[in-house]
């Protein structure tokens, strides 16, 4: 049947679209859209539109009855924005139909926004995203969507503009562990949760906000970091399954800020990469593994009470047993210490050369006590010293008296230390002979070492 009218002139809605020609001014999309102007609206009665579609500035998509989770109205096939201006899709649900159901290209300033739609990536991912124009982008806002096969992911991002999610929620019902992507531009994910991974590469820059990234069916990273940018998370969650929940690429920086990460990897966070990060949750799922970060650059902002880091550089060192005829006479001795206590991140070597070695750069506080005792009568210099590449801690003690009259200087203090930067104690004794011993007992500890990472 024919359309009975070609424009609702002294209707509400100017266009309106409907598969049946009685009830809409076009019974296809593409028809309306090339009939309207920049400001109009289309309108859209209730089916699905099989149909690849060219999209106009300024006009605007949306249907007559919205329904979030079982769309009424169904598009299914391309849109192709590559015009410069804006257009706004509402209340429809957008599936793929063996290729991107959004394609943005071009280098015209192209913005779209999605509200209250449906994305269905049935069997392609949904929007590639490409265009050269820094001002333009799209907005996902109150969506629902779906993952629905493998290897495929909600987006590929290779744009330079910006690009948003908002208040939206995916899943993956097709189990897929292909990421969606963002290599160029900035990508913000607020109050957001998707059940499949998200990866950035190149320039493309990632800020999260109180949201949620979960990939713990598929056992991979939930975020996975590459490029050259820095990212920002902020108080969102990530849950991985075996996978380390977060890998940071080299070159690339990542400030985590009041986030919770659950893997039951021994690493949550891993990589060679740079963590920034202050007052996390990193929890492991996994039983009798300690949960922890193995980045190549670490650097804590503070230490909040809900921090659990195994990686974080502590560790206690002693001597056990003496070493005889040391010092005495000037020799400036290394002191031995031949057993370790605890040492997380396992950065302490023990024996002739004992020696800690920084795994971060930043500022470490180290505590050192070693018990000399001379073997000749007579006044007797000691000093205990903490030598690091950057610079040396000393601590002095003048002892008078006989032989076996012992000293046990003490030296502290924070030491500003490059990541491979190393850090021994030396001791020293001064009255002529070579006959103090530095001594060590396995209880109590009288000479020992300690440190550990301050920021």
């Amino acid at each position: 049947m024919a359309q009975q009218i070609s424009t609702n002139t002294f209707g509400v809605a100017k266009w309106v679209v409907s598969a049946d020609a009685t009830q809409g001014t076009h019974t296809t999309i593409q028809a309306a859209i090339n009939s309207a102007a920049s400001g109009d609206t289309i309108y859209i009665r209730d089916g699905t539109y099989t149909e690849n579609l060219t999209l106009k500035a300024g006009v605007n998509l949306t249907s007559f009855s919205s329904n979030l989770r079982d769309p009424n109205v169904i598009i299914k096939g391309n849109a192709t924005f590559t015009g410069a201006g804006s257009v706004s899709i509402g209340g429809i649900g957008l599936q793929t139909n063996g290729a991107a159901f959004l394609t943005i290209s071009g280098s015209a300033a192209s913005l779209v926004d999605l509200i209250d739609c449906f994305l269905n990536c049935a069997d392609a991912t949904g929007i590639v995203y490409s265009s050269s124009s820094v001002n333009s982008g799209y907005r996902i806002r109150y969506c629902n969507g779906d993952i629905g096969a493998i290897g495929i992911g909600l987006f590929a991002n290779s744009g330079a503009g910006v690009t948003s999610v908002i208040h939206s929620r995916f899943i993956n019902s097709g189990g897929s562990s292909t990421a969606s992507s963002t290599s160029g531009g900035s990508l913000t994910f607020e109050y957001t949760t998707m059940f499949s991974p998200l990866s950035t590469s190149s320039t493309g820059n990632v800020t999260l906000l109180y949201s949620e990234i979960s990939t713990f069916t598929q056992n991979v990273a939930a975020v996975a970091i590459t490029g050259s940018t820095t990212h920002s998370f902020i108080g969102s969650t990530f849950i991985s399954g075996t996978a380390s929940a977060i890998t940071v690429g080299a070159g690339s920086t990542l400030i985590l800020n009041n986030c919770n990460i659950y893997s039951a990897n021994a690493n949550n966070v891993t990589g060679a990469g740079s963590l920034i990060y202050n007052g996390n949750s990193f929890v492991n799922l996994g039983p009798g593994v300690s949960p922890g970060v193995n980045v190549t650059t670490l650097a804590p902002r503070q230490f909040g009470t809900t921090l659990i880091n195994s990686q974080q550089p502590c560790f206690l060192a002693f001597l056990s047993t003496d070493q005889t005829n040391a010092t005495g006479d000037g020799t400036i001795a290394t002191v031995a210490f031949d057993t370790i206590v605890y040492d997380q991140g396992s950065n302490f070597t023990t024996g002739a050369s004992a020696q800690f070695t920084a795994p971060y750069t930043g500022k470490y506080f180290f505590s050192t006590t070693a018990k000399m005792t001379p073997g000749v009568v007579g006044t007797n210099q000691f000093n205990v010293r903490l030598v690091a590449t950057s610079r040396t801690l000393q601590s002095l003690v003048l002892q008078p008296g006989g032989a076996g009259i012992a000293a046990a200087p003490t030296v502290s203090g924070i030491i500003d230390m490059t990541a491979g930067d190393t850090l021994h104690v030396t001791a020293i004794g001064s009255n002529g002979t070579k006959s103090t011993n530095i001594n060590g007992t396995a209880s109590p500890y009288v000479t020992f070492l300690s440190g550990y990472l301050v920021c």
